[in-house]
C-alpha cells in the first residue's frame, strides 16, 4: 500500500539541563570593577513558613581571613562604629555604620532638631527603666528603614542597643545582651559592634540568633600570656526559627526566653565541639561545650582600640528539625533530628587557613548518609621574591610631606617616576626611577627653566590629564 505522507526527521540535539545532578546552589561571579572573583554557597537552611534567616558563605579574592579561612565570610549582620577615620573615641562624635556599611546620621524632627525622646515601652512592653531613644537614618536612604539608638536614661544601668523598623513591618533588635555585643573586655561600655539578636514579623514569626564569646579553651600558656584580654570576639553559634507559638513582640524584651523545644528549626554552626566524621551524624547537643578547636593561624585586629582575637574555625553547619512537633505531636524531651549538613575541610598552616572543600550531606529516616560530590577549591599560591633591578635614590632617604618634593608622571608613562623639587624660586628634575623591566639610570638634577618665583606650596599639575605639563 502506498503512503504519500511526508516523513519528518528530527535533528539530533543535546538534552536540556535541569536534571537530577545539581550543585549546592553556588553562584560564581567574575570580574567587577576591582577585578575580584566572588563565589556564594548557600547554607542548608529550611524555608520554614516563608520566614527564615538569609545567610550564605561568600568568597571574595579581596577579603581577608575570617572564621571560614582566607577570603571566606558568613557573618551575621551588625551595626558598628566606623574605623576608617581612626580609632573610635566612644563618644558622641563617633560615626555609626548600618549593616550595609552606610553611614548613619541623626534624623531631624519637624522642628529641625534631633529626633530624640524618652520612653519606657517598646512594642507595647513596659521596660524596667527609662531609655533615651535617638532616631537615625542612613546617609543614602535605600529601603526607608528606621534606626533607633536606645541609650540608658538617668538611673538606668543597662547598656545601649539598637532597634530597626523595616517598611515590611519587621522589627529587629541588635546587641540587647552581652553576648550580642563586641566590646572592650576592660570596659564593657565601649561597644564597637551590635550584632543582630532577634527579628519578628507582623504575624509573630521570630528568628533568634545566639552567639558565643571567645575564651582560652585549648590555648597554651604562651597564647594566654600574650593575649590576656581576648574575650571580645563573638561567634555566631545557633539560629532558632519557626516558633510554635506566635508573639507580636520581641522575645528579647521578656524576662525569660522561650525554651528550645518551642522552636521547630535550628541552624547550628559548629567550631569543633561535635564530631566531624562523615559517616557519624553529630548530635544536637555538643559533646564537649568547651572543646572547640584552636586554629593554627589565630589573628587579632585592633582597629576598635582593643584586641579582637579570632581563634576558631567553623568546621560544619548543621540543620536540625523537630520532626514530632512538625507532625503536630507533642513529645517530651524530643531530640532534634539532623536533616542536612555542610562539612568543611581546611588546609591548616601557621600563615593562613584556606577552605579546600565543602561536602553536602543529608540523612534519611533510618540515619543513612546521602552525600553529593564535594565542592573543591584550589588557590593560586603567593610567590615570594621581587625584582632585583631597583636602584637607590639617596636624595629621598628622608623624604616627608614637609619637604618640597613632588613625584609626578612627567613623561606620560602611566606611573609616577620623576622627582620634582621646588625651593625658593628654583626647581629641578631627577630622572625616572626603576619602574620598568629595563629601567633607565637616574640622571643628575637639572634646573627647570620655568618655575614659580617664591611660592613654597606650588606644585606641578596638568588640567587636561595628559602628558603635557604646562603650568604650576
Amino acid at each position: 500500500m502506498q503512503n504519500d505522507k511526508t516523513l519528518t526527521v528530527l535533528p539530533p540535539s543535546l538534552p536540556k539541563g535541569g536534571g537530577s545532578m545539581q550543585g549546592m546552589g553556588e553562584t560564581l561571579t567574575m570580574g567587577g570593577p576591582m577585578g575580584a572573583s566572588t563565589l556564594t554557597v548557600p547554607f542548608p537552611i529550611t524555608s520554614s513558613r516563608g520566614y527564615a534567616p538569609q545567610l550564605a558563605l561568600s568568597y571574595s579574592s579581596l577579603s581577608g581571613t575570617g572564621i571560614f579561612g582566607r577570603g571566606w565570610q558568613a557573618l551575621a549582620p551588625s551595626i558598628r562604629l566606623r574605623t576608617s577615620h581612626g580609632v573610635p573615641r566612644y563618644a558622641k562624635e563617633d560615626t555609626f555604620l548600618s549593616p550595609d556599611g552606610e553611614i548613619l546620621r541623626i534624623a531631624l524632627n519637624a522642628q529641625g532638631k534631633e529626633d530624640t525622646r524618652v520612653t519606657r515601652s517598646l512594642q507595647g512592653v513596659t521596660l524596667p527603666a527609662s531609655w533615651r531613644v535617638t532616631r537615625y537614618q542612613p546617609r543614602i536612604v535605600q529601603d526607608f528603614s528606621r534606626f533607633e539608638y536606645w541609650q540608658p536614661d538617668t538611673g538606668n544601668t543597662d547598656l545601649p542597643f539598637w532597634v530597626v523598623f523595616s517598611p515590611s513591618g519587621e522589627v529587629s533588635i541588635w546587641g540587647k545582651t552581652d553576648l550580642a555585643r563586641i566590646a572592650n573586655p576592660a570596659d564593657k561600655s565601649q561597644i564597637a559592634e551590635w550584632c543582630l539578636e532577634e527579628s519578628v514579623t507582623p504575624t509573630g514569626e521570630h528568628i533568634a540568633y545566639q552567639y558565643r564569646a571567645e575564651n582560652d579553651a585549648q590555648c597554651d600558656a604562651d597564647e594566654k600570656k600574650q593575649h590576656p584580654l581576648s574575650s571580645a570576639q563573638r561567634y555566631l553559634a545557633q539560629i532558632n526559627y519557626g516558633n510554635i507559638k506566635p508573639q507580636a513582640s520581641l522575645f528579647a524584651l521578656d524576662k525569660t526566653s522561650p525554651a528550645e523545644n518551642q522552636w521547630l528549626f535550628h541552624l547550628v554552626l559548629d567550631y569543633g565541639e561535635r564530631g566531624v566524621t562523615l559517616n557519624q551524624p553529630p548530635a544536637y547537643a555538643a559533646s564537649q561545650p568547651d572543646g572547640w578547636l584552636l586554629r593554627s593561624d589565630s589573628f587579632s585586629r585592633f582597629d576598635y582600640g582593643f584586641e579582637v582575637r579570632t581563634r576558631r574555625l567553623c568546621r560544619q553547619v548543621l540543620m536540625f528539625h523537630r520532626l514530632e512537633a512538625l507532625a503536630g505531636r507533642t513529645v517530651a524531651n524530643e531530640k532534634p533530628a539532623l536533616i542536612a549538613r555542610q562539612l568543611f575541610t581546611y588546609a591548616l598552616n601557621a600563615d593562613a587557613a584556606t577552605l579546600n572543600g565543602i561536602q553536602a550531606v543529608a540523612y534519611d529516616e533510618a540515619g543513612a548518609v546521602q552525600t553529593m560530590p564535594p565542592l573543591s577549591f584550589t588557590y593560586q599560591p603567593a610567590e615570594e621574591g621581587g625584582w632585583s633591578g631597583w636602584q637607590p635614590m639617596p636624595i629621598l632617604e628622608k623624604y616627608n610631606l614637609l619637604q618640597p618634593y613632588q613625584i609626578v608622571d612627567l613623561y606620560g608613562e602611566g606611573s609616577r617616576g620623576s622627582c620634582i623639587r621646588m625651593c625658593r624660586g628654583r626647581g629641578g628634575t631627577g630622572h625616572r626611577s626603576g619602574g620598568r623591566a629595563n629601567p633607565l639610570p637616574m640622571t643628575p638634577w637639572r634646573l627647570c627653566r620655568q618655575c614659580p618665583p617664591s611660592r613654597m606650596r606650588a606644585c606641578l599639575s596638568t588640567l587636561m590629564a595628559t602628558a603635557s605639563w604646562t603650568g604650576w
